[in-house]
């Protein structure tokens, strides 16, 4: 045109892949979603971000809310079901099902590589821990253990009540 050449590329059309921000799994939409609770985007176990702090299941904050005697921690952990990753949320960038995504082959790669963890798993380990329940029962056994004699004779400690 007009004594330039120019080339044409064809544009790429190939959908990108969703992640569901209910349950942070990938390839589907929230809309389409059928789970029956809402998951957190920084652990992906079925609680509302702002419950967090109390769910946290990593053994960090679990010994802290025993030492303390406080549900709610601060905590900065995340979890990602879909890698099996410490280091990324489930929305994560640096997740390799986000990097994924939009590769033309996309739904062949997804379909090869499910997810470590499916709702039903998380779902599981989301009732496994509640950080206001392990507290009661600390208070209870520190209780039971100032009692005397009589309150020791169980001998088991929150930790061994409250499986991660």
């Amino acid at each position: 045109m007009f004594g330039v050449e120019h080339s044409i590329e064809r544009h790429d059309l190939t959908p990108r892949i969703p992640l569901c921000d209910r349950c942070w799994h990938w390839e589907h939409p929230g809309g389409a979603c059928h789970a029956k609770k809402i998951f957190c985007s920084r652990c992906s176990l079925p609680h509302v971000d702002s419950d967090h702090a109390r769910y946290c299941v990593h053994p960090d904050c679990q010994a802290t809310r025993l030492e303390t005697l406080q549900a709610r921690t601060t905590c900065e952990h995340v979890y990602c079901a879909n890698c099996d990753s410490v280091d990324h949320a489930p929305s994560s960038r640096e997740c390799p099902y986000n990097r994924r995504a939009g590769d033309r082959d996309a739904k062949r790669w997804f379909s090869r590589n499910p997810a470590k963890f499916s709702a039903n798993d998380m779902r599981q380990r989301g009732r496994e821990y509640d950080g206001e329940v392990a507290v009661e029962r600390e208070r209870q056994r520190r209780q039971a253990a100032g009692a005397g004699p009589s309150g020791q004779a169980s001998g088991a400690s929150a930790m061994e009540d409250v499986e991660i």
